[in-house]
């Protein structure tokens, strides 16, 4: 699938989508927890989802938290994008704190 090229208009829009993100997973490790995205373009001529948004968030110990998204536009892309690493990034804060079951 080929990148696509962006406007100025929609790279700031992920961008402050992804600094969202950045201040959500903290707690998940220390500062050198990064994020890495690539939006493509789907080959595939049976859907209208043309935008695809993929990303990682590189996390200590050489772990990283994965997600994908597809949409029709590339605001819709980033916006599941989004809400698909934020529960992943919650899923991996409650393995690294798990809550102690009452007495």
């Amino acid at each position: 699938a080929p990148n696509v090229h962006l406007s100025d208009r929609e790279k700031e829009y992920i961008e402050k989508k992804v600094a969202h993100l950045q201040k959500f997973a903290t707690g998940v490790g220390d500062e050198s927890a990064q994020f890495h995205i690539d939006v493509m373009q789907s080959d595939i001529k049976t859907t209208d989802h043309k935008i695809i948004l993929q990303g990682s968030l590189f996390v200590p110990h050489g772990k990283h938290i994965h997600a994908e998204a597809k949409g029709v536009t590339i605001q819709e892309a980033t916006d599941l994008f989004v809400e698909k690493m934020e529960r992943q990034i919650d899923r991996y804060k409650a393995k690294l704190h798990p809550r102690k079951k009452g007495l």
